[in-house]
Parts: C-alpha cells; structure tokens; sequence
C-alpha cells in the first residue's frame, strides 16, 4: 500500500520482518514484532522488481558515498555519527581514503528483485495486531514493505607516488569500470586502455552476496559480477537479501487498528540546514585526517633522521586529532538522539557547530594551523630528501673525529645545518647547500658526503671540540681537517680540481695565466663572488662594442651551477669559455659546452626556438642589438634543423646531431653572428682578453 507516511531506509546490513518495530530516532530494528504470529501470505504482496545498475565510488568522503548510494538524510546522519554501526558486507560504504596518495575506486554493481508489501488495509489484519507491540516506547515505526537484491561491490586500492599517478590511474580504472555492464565492450576498452596503470591494484569484494574467489585483475571481476544474478537464485527464495525498508508510522497503524489507543511518542527530525552542516563537519574532518596523514605520512621515512623531540610532538597531536574526532563524534551522535526524541533543541547543534573550526582540534583549520606550526619538519624533510639516506645521512653519531677516522683514505665533505641556523642566516644556509648537493653530482670513488644535522645530534655533539657554530661544509682529509667552511674557502682559494676544469674550457690558457686572473677577481670582487649586475659588467669588458645584459640573463641560471644565485670566479670563465676567440681551436669541447648552455633543462635535445634565441643573445653581446637579424638567423637555424630531417615546429636536435654540425655552422655564421658559436675562426689566434681590472 502506497501512502504519503511512509518512509524508505536502506538496511545497511540489518535484517528484518514485515512487522518488525523501528525506531527512526536511532535507526535501529527495536527487536519485536507488531504482529502476535505469522501473517497469512494474502496479507503481504510479492511484486517483481527487477532492475540493474552500478554505481562507482571514489572514497573522497562517506558524504559523497552516501549520496551517490542514494541514502536518505536522516540515516545518513546516523551512519556518519555512528549512531548506526556500518559492518560486515556493507563495509565499502565507510571506506574513505585517509590520504591524498591513495588510489581507490569502488565499483557497485546493484541488484533489485522483488518488493514484500504488507497491505495494511486488508481485512481482518488488526486481529494479528498486538497491543503491546503499539504501545512500545522504544519503536516509532513498523516495517511494512522490503526492497529485496543485491549489492556487490569490488574496491581496487593501491598507493600512489604522486598526485598525478592518482589522477592517471583513478581516470583509467573509471573509463574501464564504466563499460563494465556493456556486454562485449568492457574487454575492448581494458585492451584499449593502459594496463600497466591498473595492474598492481589490490581487488577486494564485498557485499550482500559471499563470494568464495578473489579476482586478481579486471576480468576476473567482470566474471565474478556475471554470476551475481545466479547467485541471488540460492538466496531467500530467489529474492536475495534486503535492501531497503519501507517504514509506517507506529501512531498510523495505532489509528487504523486500535482507534482509541493514544500513542505520544515525541518524533522530532533536525532541519535541512543542520543536516547540511553536519554533512560539512563529517566532510572537514575527513579533509583534515588527509591533510595531518599526508603530513605523517611523509615523515614516516625519514623517522629516524629527525629529532626525536619533534617525532614526540607530532605523535602527541596525531593522538589529540584522534582523540578530538571520537569525542566530536560522541558529542555530535547524543545531541541528534535527544533532539530526535524532544530532549533538546536543535539551537544546541547549531552552538556546537559553530565553535567547530576554531575550537576544535580535528578541524581542517587547525590541521592547517599545526601544519604551519610544524613546517620546519617539513623544511627538513624537503632537505633530507635531496640525499641518499644509507651513504649521506646518519642515524647515530659519536664524533666528528670518528667519522673522519672511519673515512681516512676519502676526501670528506661534512655539511653541518640545523633550523637556528637556517633561521639567523638563510642566505648562507642557501650557498652551502646548493654547493654540496653539486658536488654530490660530481661524486667520485675518493670522496665522501655526510650530513650532519645539530636538530638531531645536537645532544651527541654538545662537548665535541670539533663541532660547527655555523651552516658551513668541513672538508678533511687523511683524519684531518682542511677547512672548516670550503664553500667561502673554494671562493678565493682555487682547488685542483677547479683549475682543470678551467683549462679544459679554456684550452688556451696556462695555469699560470688562470691565477693570475683568479688574484686580479679577489682584489676587485672580495667576496669571491658576482651579482647579476657585476656578471653583466664583466662580460662586457670582454666585449665593448655589444651588450652583455640579455646573453648574461640568458646563460645565468646555467652558469650558476651551485645555484647561490651568484657568480664564481670559475663560473665565470665558464662564461667567457663560451665567447674567448682564444678557444676556438678546440671546436669539440666548447660546442658541447654550448649545448649544455643551451639545454639548460636537460632534456637532452635544443628546439628551434631555443636555437635562435642563443643565437640572437650571442650576436647581441659580440655586435650589438643592431647585428641581430632575427630572418636570417631562422633561414640558417631551419637549414640546420632539415639536415637532419627533422620538423621546426615541434622537435628537437640531439647532442650528437648539434655536434656533427660544427663544419655547416663554421662556414653559415660568419658572417651574421661571428662570434654564436665558435667565433671567427680567422681570429683564433689573438690574445685572450683577460678577465679582471689588471687585465684589460
């Protein structure tokens, strides 16, 4: 019997009778019965009610969920203040992902069979009525009707390195579930779609119906899903399981059966916009749980490279932010049962959420506020990463002196930091880092680099007579320290290492001539090191008759090779390397040069865009801004480009390729940018201009 009172609620798990007592301020099955005994089977219809569809879930929140599996407001608050209890089979509906790099898309495939409807107006149904049963304080409705079915959900999972990964696969698993129920067509859009990205997803099942097999792939679920319809026969008659609830209320069927009973149960529901409310609050704090687990998750690696203080700290909020979503829970789940039954107003709900996003410690406000709080565990977090753990990093330390005596026959390379540090003298912080991780590059089987941090060590390094006051790197050698900060040292004192690189780039310079040219820099630049602006002014000395500024905004962040934001002396006459006539003899090593310039990203291969604007820079800083000629200079370039058969538009030329063309660009560029790429070769053997005031 269809009537305007009656109500729909999903069973979620539960199993009940025609007649069975429900209370709605609960939403749960009271127990008993209203009927004395067995109902006759003319009382109750049995209709068909067969109808199929899926539904995929993406686990983002339960209020999503909720939606999407079409539950009613008033039972979704139940479910989401646990008020109700989600278990067993309907398990899928709960699953919420706790962080931002899990992957897990659920698919539902639902099932609709037959509907059970008691028809209340039938004769001779209140002698079966029990009194009792009507006058039950702790019933509001009776059941009247049951939906009967199936659902089966398949929930794949895995975790994802990265956002991007989550996106990509989530996407891919979308496009093949949405096909599923398409007969023939599900397998055509699997072998279609990029299996690599869906192949190591854990599959689990769950639902109305026991499946005795676990899929280990897509097909394996879409033959599972085929045989649900089979199954459903062995179930209850072939009806299945219950889904839905179609609820009377206890105070109508008291009016139809037992007139002069007076039933005064209080039902009261809270309003729209405070089951809204509640929906947001739920949301927040699955919002919030994502941020502070994202947050944990990415420290849980590096535990044990981080002070043990902080590790403490972080435990002690991850517990209150627990503790706090219980309580919130708790709090939120007695309210609604009192309102629900005329115990309180609802003017107490909107109080307590109202002093939700300030007050309370499971908010995503106050994740935010902790996180913010705690981001020098991120800073340090972010610095550990650019390392290798087992060969940069250490968990314990005795001494200084052990670690060197343990490295005796390497050169070691100790970068000393701590968050005071960074915090009194970033800038410096900055230098020293930048300069180690490039070193790092260059590692060889002689050296050696380690980390040592003062947040984590400061308690083992406390008395040690060799301990840092300062971010710097030490290097040592043979037991024994060389330089307690090599970064400033390396500025105005050359190494060996640094003066062959020098003479591999600038072939025709003498070592001799290198020193000179580094003493004439430090008297003119103290520091060691240049600004953009003194960069520019260099190379302009080098070349009087064009200008410096755009080649040198070209080539900065390529030539800055420590990334200090700074110039040194051996970066710049990486610099001049490019341009010296000098240089021109040795063809191999300043084309390579040029190419890495020019790659700047390294991505392995120049465009042809990257290619003419090099060359404009060029004949900008040797002629001037009036010798560019941007149409010949893109004749020449695409000339270079079809050599090699290959497009301007959007491709690129290797290395190699790039090289091969030494002899095309000697004989084309000449004459309309000299000096782009090996200068004139006419003048290759005029004196290098020297870098310095003593040399000009």
């Amino acid at each position: 019997m269809a009537s305007a009172d009656a109500i729909e609620r999903q069973t979620v798990c539960r199993r009940g009778f025609i007649g069975s007592l429900y209370d709605i301020r609960t939403d749960k099955l009271e127990g008993t019965n209203l009927f004395k005994k067995k109902l006759p089977e003319e009382f109750i219809d049995v209709s068909d009610n067969a109808h199929t569809s899926y539904e995929l879930l993406f686990n983002n929140s339960q209020k999503e969920t909720f939606d999407k599996m079409n539950i009613e407001a008033s039972l979704k608050l139940s479910l989401m203040t646990g008020i109700l209890d989600i278990a067993g089979s309907a398990k899928y509906l709960k699953e919420t992902k706790t962080n931002s790099l899990t992957i897990r898309v659920t698919y539902v495939y639902k099932v609709k069979t037959k509907q059970e409807q008691l028809h209340i107006s039938r004769d001779g149904l209140s002698d079966y009525c029990s009194v009792d049963a009507l006058k039950n304080p702790n019933a509001t409705h009776v059941v009247t009707g049951i939906i009967w079915g199936a659902n089966v959900a398949a929930t794949f999972e895995q975790e994802a390195e990265n956002l991007e990964e989550v996106q990509k696969v989530e996407g891919s698993l979308s496009a093949v579930l949405k096909s599923l129920p398409i007969s023939g067509e599900a397998k055509l859009d699997l072998q279609n779609t990029d299996k690599s990205k869906v192949e190591k997803l854990q599959i689990s099942l769950s639902g109305d119906i026991l499946i005795d097999e676990c899929p280990q792939n897509i097909e394996g679920v879409m033959r599972v899903f085929k045989t649900v319809p089979s199954r459903i026969k062995t179930l209850n008659e072939g009806k299945g399981q219950q889904l839905v609830f179609v609820l009377h209320p206890l105070k109508k069927m008291a009016e139809i059966f037992k007139p002069d009973l007076k039933i005064n149960t209080m039902i009261e529901e809270v309003s729209h916009l405070v089951v809204m409310r509640i929906e947001d609050i739920f949301e927040d704090i699955s919002i919030g749980k994502r941020k502070f687990n994202d947050f944990f998750n990415e420290i849980k690696p590096w535990e044990h490279y981080i002070s043990r203080d902080w590790r403490h700290a972080i435990h002690q909020k991850q517990a209150e932010r627990i503790a706090a979503e219980v309580k919130t829970q708790r709090e939120l789940s007695t309210l609604l049962q009192k309102i629900r039954g005329g115990q309180a107003e609802e003017s107490e709900m909107e109080r307590l959420l109202d002093d939700f996003d300030r007050k309370n410690p499971c908010s995503s406000m106050s994740i935010e506020r902790l996180l913010r709080e705690k981001q020098n565990v991120t800073l340090k977090i972010r610095l550990l990463k650019d390392f290798q753990p087992e060969k940069h990093l250490l968990k314990e330390i005795t001494s200084i002196k052990y670690i060197l005596s343990r490295l005796y026959d390497k050169n070691v390379y100790l970068l000393h930091v701590s968050e005071e540090w960074e915090t009194k003298d970033g800038d410096n912080s900055f230098k020293q880092l930048r300069l180690f991780k490039s070193m790092i590059k260059n590692e060889t089987i002689d050296s050696a680099f380690i980390v040592i941090d003062y947040d984590l060590h400061h308690s083992d390094l406390k008395n040690d007579e060799d301990k840092a006051n300062k971010c710097c790197i030490y290097h040592a050698i043979h037991g024994k320290i060389k330089s307690k900060d090599y970064y400033q040292d390396s500025l105005k004192k050359l190494s060996r290492s640094q003066i062959s690189s020098i003479l591999k780039e600038n072939s025709s310079l003498s070592e001799k001539d290198i020193l000179q040219r580094h003493k004439d820099f430090l008297i003119e630049y103290p520091t060691g090191e240049l600004t953009d602006d003194e960069f520019v002014g260099e190379l302009q000395k080098l070349h009087k008759d064009g200008n410096s500024s755009h080649y040198c905004d070209y080539i900065f962040a390529a030539i800055d090779k420590d990334r200090s934001g700074t110039i040194s002396f051996s970066e710049l006459m990486s610099a001049v390397a490019l341009t010296s006539i000098g240089n021109a003899d040795n063809v191999e090593k300043r084309l390579s040069l040029i190419f890495q310039i020019i790659d700047s990203n390294e991505k392995n291969g120049i465009n042809f865009q990257q290619l003419v604007k090099f060359i404009e820079v060029v004949t900008e800083l040797v002629k001037g801004e009036a010798a560019v000629n941007t149409t010949n200079i893109k004749v020449i370039v695409k000339q270079m480009f079809e050599m090699f058969k290959k497009n301007v538009e959007d491709e690129q030329l290797s290395k190699e390729e790039f090289m091969k063309w030494h002899e095309l660009c000697l004989k084309l560029f000449i004459d309309i940018c000299s000096f782009s790429f090996l200068v004139s070769v006419a003048h290759k053997n005029d004196a290098f201009k020297p870098v310095g005031t003593s040399h000009e």
